[in-house]
C-alpha cells in the first residue's frame, strides 16, 4: 500500500521538472516577450555600381557616357531624355555587361544625335535581368539655337589668298573648326578658329587657291555647323 504514494510523489516532482524547464526555456532570454528568436542579416547586392554619368555637347549632338563597377546580373541600359522633368524620351539603349568582375571598371556612351536647343536633362535608366531597374540622377545640358549660326565668305568669287569669314550667332570667343574642302572632297585646310568682338575672321589659305569651287565648312559643338559654297578664279 505504501508502493502508491511513492509513485505518486515520484511522478510529481517529475512533472515540476519538466515544468521548471520549460519556464526556464521561455524566460531564458532575460528579456522582450519571452520568446527567443533569432534574426539573419543577408546582404542584397547591388546590380552595380555607378561611378560616373555626364552629358556634353560635341560634334553631331550630346555625347553622353558613363563607367559602372561590379555588375551583377545587369540586362541593358536606356539613356532618357527631358525638357519639362515629366515627359521623358528614350534616345538610346544598350546592351549590359551581365556580370563584371570586383573592381573592374567598365565604360559606356551613346550619342544623342537629335539634341533638342535649349536645356535638357538626361538619366540613366540601368535594367536587371529580372526586370527591376534603378535610375541615375539628372545632368543637364544646354545647347544654343543651332539655325541662329549664319555664315559668309566675301570676296565670294575671290582670288583664294585669304578668305574672310562673316559668323553670326555666335558668341565672342567662341571657338569652331574651320574646314575647307574641294570639289573631289579634300580638305585643302583645315583650322582651329575663335570668333572676336566681330565675328569676322581672316582665314589664311597659305597659297592662293587653284581656280575652282570649294565648300567652306565650320563646326562648333553647342551650335552646329554651317556651310557656303566658295568660288575662286
Amino acid at each position: 500500500m505504501s508502493t502508491l504514494p511513492t509513485v505518486l510523489r515520484g511522478l510529481l516532482t517529475l512533472s515540476l521538472l519538466l515544468v521548471s524547464l520549460m519556464v526556464s526555456a521561455q524566460f531564458g532570454g532575460g528579456s522582450g516577450d519571452g520568446f527567443g528568436s533569432a534574426t539573419a542579416t543577408e546582404e542584397v547586392a547591388m546590380p552595380l555600381d555607378l561611378i560616373s554619368f555626364a552629358a556634353r555637347p560635341a560634334p553631331g549632338g550630346v555625347f553622353i557616357e558613363w563607367t559602372t563597377e561590379n555588375e551583377s546580373a545587369t540586362s541593358h541600359f536606356l539613356v532618357e531624355r527631358t525638357t519639362d522633368g515629366v515627359t521623358y524620351t528614350t534616345i538610346g539603349t544598350l546592351p549590359a555587361a551581365g556580370y563584371s568582375e570586383s573592381g573592374k571598371r567598365l565604360h559606356y556612351s551613346l550619342l544623342d544625335g537629335d539634341p533638342v536647343a535649349g536645356t535638357a536633362l538626361y538619366r540613366l535608366q540601368s535594367v536587371d535581368l529580372d526586370g527591376t531597374f534603378e535610375y541615375s540622377n539628372l545632368v543637364e545640358v544646354t545647347l544654343g539655337e543651332r539655325s541662329a549660326l549664319t555664315l559668309s565668305v566675301y570676296p565670294n568669287p575671290g582670288r583664294g589668298s585669304e578668305l574672310n569669314v562673316q559668323l553670326g550667332g555666335l558668341p565672342g570667343g567662341e571657338r569652331f573648326t574651320a574646314e575647307l574642302i574641294d570639289q573631289v572632297g579634300r580638305r585643302v585646310l583645315t583650322q582651329e578658329l575663335q570668333t572676336g568682338s566681330n565675328q569676322s575672321l581672316r582665314l589664311p589659305t597659305g597659297m592662293p587657291l587653284a581656280t575652282g569651287v570649294y565648300t567652306l565648312r565650320v563646326q562648333d559643338a553647342t551650335y552646329g555647323s554651317r556651310a557656303v559654297r566658295v568660288v575662286v578664279r
